[in-house]
Protein backbone atom coordinates (compact mmCIF):
# COMPACT_ATOMS: atom_id res chain seq x y z
CA UNK A 1 0.00 0.00 0.00
CA UNK A 2 2.97 2.60 1.05
CA UNK A 3 4.56 1.93 -2.20
CA UNK A 4 1.47 2.55 -4.24
CA UNK A 5 0.29 5.67 -2.38
CA UNK A 6 3.05 8.53 -3.71
CA UNK A 7 1.94 7.51 -6.89
CA UNK A 8 -2.10 8.35 -6.65
CA UNK A 9 -0.73 11.24 -5.12
CA UNK A 10 1.03 12.07 -7.53
CA UNK A 11 -1.73 11.27 -10.32
CA UNK A 12 -4.25 13.43 -8.64
CA UNK A 13 -1.23 16.15 -8.90
CA UNK A 14 -0.90 15.68 -12.68
CA UNK A 15 -5.01 15.59 -12.84
CA UNK A 16 -5.59 18.60 -11.23
CA UNK A 17 -2.84 20.30 -13.43
CA UNK A 18 -3.80 19.32 -16.79
CA UNK A 19 -7.55 20.12 -15.89
CA UNK A 20 -6.19 23.83 -14.85
CA UNK A 21 -4.81 24.28 -17.60
CA UNK A 22 -7.68 22.98 -19.88
CA UNK A 23 -9.65 25.46 -17.76
CA UNK A 24 -8.14 28.46 -18.27
CA UNK A 25 -8.38 28.07 -21.97
CA UNK A 26 -12.00 27.91 -22.08
CA UNK A 27 -13.86 30.54 -24.23
CA UNK A 28 -16.09 31.57 -20.83
CA UNK A 29 -12.83 32.25 -18.70
CA UNK A 30 -10.27 33.36 -20.93
CA UNK A 31 -13.00 35.87 -21.57
CA UNK A 32 -13.63 36.90 -18.31
CA UNK A 33 -9.45 37.02 -17.67
CA UNK A 34 -8.92 39.20 -20.74
CA UNK A 35 -11.89 41.52 -19.30
CA UNK A 36 -10.25 41.26 -15.92
CA UNK A 37 -6.70 41.98 -17.70
CA UNK A 38 -8.00 45.62 -19.15
CA UNK A 39 -9.41 47.05 -16.34
CA UNK A 40 -10.56 45.94 -12.61
CA UNK A 41 -14.07 44.67 -12.56
CA UNK A 42 -16.98 43.78 -10.61
CA UNK A 43 -19.14 40.57 -11.16
CA UNK A 44 -21.83 43.06 -12.32
CA UNK A 45 -19.44 44.92 -14.87
CA UNK A 46 -18.19 41.40 -16.15
CA UNK A 47 -21.93 39.79 -16.26
CA UNK A 48 -22.89 42.85 -18.38
CA UNK A 49 -19.83 42.48 -20.88
CA UNK A 50 -20.39 38.90 -21.62
CA UNK A 51 -23.79 39.33 -21.78
CA UNK A 52 -24.62 36.27 -19.45
CA UNK A 53 -26.26 36.11 -15.37
CA UNK A 54 -23.92 37.05 -12.59
CA UNK A 55 -24.66 34.06 -11.16
CA UNK A 56 -22.66 32.19 -13.78
CA UNK A 57 -19.75 35.36 -13.78
CA UNK A 58 -19.63 34.66 -10.03
CA UNK A 59 -18.92 30.75 -10.46
CA UNK A 60 -16.42 31.20 -12.87
CA UNK A 61 -14.34 33.99 -11.02
CA UNK A 62 -14.54 32.07 -8.35
CA UNK A 63 -13.13 29.31 -9.55
CA UNK A 64 -9.85 31.63 -11.62
CA UNK A 65 -9.81 32.94 -7.95
CA UNK A 66 -9.50 29.78 -6.27
CA UNK A 67 -6.94 29.04 -9.16
CA UNK A 68 -4.98 32.10 -7.94
CA UNK A 69 -5.30 33.76 -11.38
CA UNK A 70 -7.58 36.44 -9.98
CA UNK A 71 -7.52 38.54 -6.69
CA UNK A 72 -10.46 40.54 -4.98
CA UNK A 73 -11.01 43.82 -2.98
CA UNK A 74 -14.07 44.49 -1.21
CA UNK A 75 -14.93 48.21 -1.66
CA UNK A 76 -17.62 50.04 0.66
CA UNK A 77 -20.52 51.57 -0.90
CA UNK A 78 -21.31 55.23 -0.95
CA UNK A 79 -24.50 54.90 0.41
CA UNK A 80 -26.13 51.61 1.99
CA UNK A 81 -25.61 48.04 1.00
CA UNK A 82 -22.99 45.40 0.81
CA UNK A 83 -19.66 45.95 -0.27
CA UNK A 84 -18.73 45.31 -3.86
CA UNK A 85 -15.59 42.87 -5.17
CA UNK A 86 -13.60 44.40 -7.63
CA UNK A 87 -11.64 41.92 -9.69
CA UNK A 88 -7.54 42.44 -10.42
CA UNK A 89 -5.42 40.43 -12.43
CA UNK A 90 -3.40 38.75 -9.65
CA UNK A 91 0.19 38.28 -11.87
CA UNK A 92 1.02 38.14 -15.39
CA UNK A 93 1.26 34.25 -17.03
CA UNK A 94 1.61 33.14 -19.97
CA UNK A 95 -0.12 29.73 -21.44
CA UNK A 96 1.30 28.00 -24.31
CA UNK A 97 0.60 24.84 -26.71
CA UNK A 98 3.35 23.90 -28.63
CA UNK A 99 3.66 20.92 -31.05
CA UNK A 100 6.61 19.67 -32.96
CA UNK A 101 8.18 16.39 -33.55
CA UNK A 102 8.74 14.02 -30.44
CA UNK A 103 6.75 16.71 -28.02
CA UNK A 104 3.54 17.96 -27.48
CA UNK A 105 3.10 20.12 -24.29
CA UNK A 106 0.78 22.41 -22.61
CA UNK A 107 1.95 24.73 -20.14
CA UNK A 108 0.99 27.47 -18.10
CA UNK A 109 3.45 29.90 -16.76
CA UNK A 110 3.93 32.25 -14.00
CA UNK A 111 5.47 35.40 -15.85
CA UNK A 112 8.75 36.98 -14.31
CA UNK A 113 10.05 40.11 -16.57
CA UNK A 114 11.58 38.16 -19.08
CA UNK A 115 8.58 35.50 -19.58
CA UNK A 116 6.79 38.91 -19.76
CA UNK A 117 8.54 40.38 -22.61
CA UNK A 118 8.93 36.89 -24.47
CA UNK A 119 4.68 37.06 -24.20
CA UNK A 120 4.53 40.96 -25.07
CA UNK A 121 7.18 40.16 -27.76
CA UNK A 122 4.35 37.16 -29.76
CA UNK A 123 1.41 39.61 -28.48
CA UNK A 124 2.58 41.79 -31.91
CA UNK A 125 0.68 40.88 -34.48
CA UNK A 126 3.51 41.50 -37.21
CA UNK A 127 5.20 38.31 -36.98
CA UNK A 128 7.82 39.43 -39.28
CA UNK A 129 9.04 41.42 -36.85
CA UNK A 130 9.06 39.19 -33.69
CA UNK A 131 13.53 37.86 -34.36
CA UNK A 132 14.50 41.42 -34.81
CA UNK A 133 12.43 42.05 -31.59
CA UNK A 134 13.64 39.27 -29.41
CA UNK A 135 17.23 40.34 -30.47
CA UNK A 136 16.55 44.18 -29.34
CA UNK A 137 15.64 42.84 -25.83
CA UNK A 138 18.47 40.69 -25.41
CA UNK A 139 21.37 41.61 -27.98
CA UNK A 140 20.51 45.45 -26.96
CA UNK A 141 20.15 45.13 -23.24
CA UNK A 142 22.49 48.00 -22.41
CA UNK A 143 19.35 49.85 -23.78
CA UNK A 144 16.86 48.32 -22.57
CA UNK A 145 18.12 46.75 -19.31
CA UNK A 146 17.97 49.93 -17.04
CA UNK A 147 14.82 51.31 -19.14
CA UNK A 148 12.23 52.21 -17.26
CA UNK A 149 9.80 50.96 -19.99
CA UNK A 150 10.27 50.05 -23.91
CA UNK A 151 6.92 50.38 -26.65
CA UNK A 152 6.28 49.77 -30.02
CA UNK A 153 5.44 53.08 -31.73
CA UNK A 154 5.17 52.44 -35.52
CA UNK A 155 6.55 49.48 -38.00
CA UNK A 156 7.99 49.85 -41.04
CA UNK A 157 9.29 48.10 -44.35
CA UNK A 158 12.58 47.37 -43.08
CA UNK A 159 12.08 49.03 -39.62
CA UNK A 160 10.58 50.16 -36.20
CA UNK A 161 10.07 53.18 -34.33
CA UNK A 162 10.33 52.25 -30.17
CA UNK A 163 10.28 55.04 -27.61
CA UNK A 164 12.09 54.16 -24.51
CA UNK A 165 11.63 55.46 -20.80
CA UNK A 166 14.98 56.27 -19.15
CA UNK A 167 16.93 58.04 -17.18
CA UNK A 168 20.00 57.72 -19.26
CA UNK A 169 18.67 59.46 -21.93
CA UNK A 170 21.61 61.45 -22.87
CA UNK A 171 23.73 58.21 -23.17
CA UNK A 172 20.72 56.32 -25.15
CA UNK A 173 20.57 59.70 -27.53
CA UNK A 174 24.43 59.73 -28.38
CA UNK A 175 24.54 55.93 -28.77
CA UNK A 176 21.52 54.36 -29.26
CA UNK A 177 19.30 56.84 -31.37
CA UNK A 178 19.19 54.21 -34.38
CA UNK A 179 20.26 50.40 -33.85
CA UNK A 180 20.69 48.10 -37.17
CA UNK A 181 19.73 44.38 -36.29
CA UNK A 182 20.94 41.21 -38.71
CA UNK A 183 17.89 38.66 -38.43
CA UNK A 184 18.10 34.99 -38.72
CA UNK A 185 17.55 35.35 -42.78
CA UNK A 186 20.51 37.35 -43.23
CA UNK A 187 17.95 40.90 -43.76
CA UNK A 188 18.94 44.36 -42.02
CA UNK A 189 16.32 46.19 -39.86
CA UNK A 190 16.54 49.63 -38.89
CA UNK A 191 15.10 50.65 -35.05
CA UNK A 192 14.67 54.16 -34.54
CA UNK A 193 15.02 54.50 -31.04
CA UNK A 194 12.69 57.72 -29.21
CA UNK A 195 14.07 58.44 -25.44
CA UNK A 196 12.22 60.13 -22.99
CA UNK A 197 12.37 60.63 -19.04
CA UNK A 198 9.31 60.16 -17.35
CA UNK A 199 9.08 63.77 -16.28
CA UNK A 200 9.74 64.52 -20.11
CA UNK A 201 6.60 62.68 -20.74
CA UNK A 202 4.50 63.97 -17.97
CA UNK A 203 5.62 67.46 -18.47
CA UNK A 204 5.07 67.11 -22.68
CA UNK A 205 1.01 65.50 -21.78
CA UNK A 206 0.59 68.25 -19.53
CA UNK A 207 1.52 71.00 -22.12
CA UNK A 208 -0.81 68.62 -24.25
CA UNK A 209 1.92 68.63 -27.21
CA UNK A 210 0.85 66.77 -30.52
CA UNK A 211 4.32 64.89 -30.41
CA UNK A 212 3.65 63.54 -26.94
CA UNK A 213 0.13 62.63 -27.39
CA UNK A 214 0.98 60.69 -30.51
CA UNK A 215 4.17 59.47 -28.78
CA UNK A 216 2.22 58.00 -26.06
CA UNK A 217 -1.17 57.07 -27.43
CA UNK A 218 -1.11 53.44 -29.00
CA UNK A 219 2.19 51.84 -27.98
CA UNK A 220 2.58 47.95 -27.51
CA UNK A 221 4.42 47.38 -24.45
CA UNK A 222 7.27 45.11 -24.76
CA UNK A 223 8.99 45.98 -21.16
CA UNK A 224 6.72 47.75 -18.73
CA UNK A 225 7.20 46.56 -15.39
CA UNK A 226 5.74 49.36 -13.05
CA UNK A 227 3.28 50.39 -15.57
CA UNK A 228 4.85 53.36 -15.47
CA UNK A 229 3.34 54.68 -18.63
CA UNK A 230 -0.35 54.09 -17.75
CA UNK A 231 0.42 55.89 -14.49
CA UNK A 232 1.98 58.82 -16.04
CA UNK A 233 -0.85 59.24 -18.44
CA UNK A 234 -3.25 58.78 -15.68
CA UNK A 235 -1.30 61.56 -13.20
CA UNK A 236 -1.49 64.00 -16.35
CA UNK A 237 -4.83 63.18 -16.91
CA UNK A 238 -5.94 63.62 -13.60
CA UNK A 239 -4.55 67.03 -12.98
CA UNK A 240 -5.86 68.49 -16.36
Amino acid sequence: RNTRHPKKIATSKQQRKRMKDQDILSPAKWRLLSLIAEQPRTPAELAKATKTTPANVLQQITLLEAYGYIWKEAKEPNGPGKPTNTYYLKQPFLSIAFCREGLAAKKTISADETVTIIGNIFSWNQNKDWDVLIRLMWQHDDLTGPAHGVYIINTKTSGLDILVITDNVEEVRKKKSTITITDSKGNTHTISVWSHTPQEIRDGLARKEDYFINLTKKPHTLKDPANILQTIKEETHART
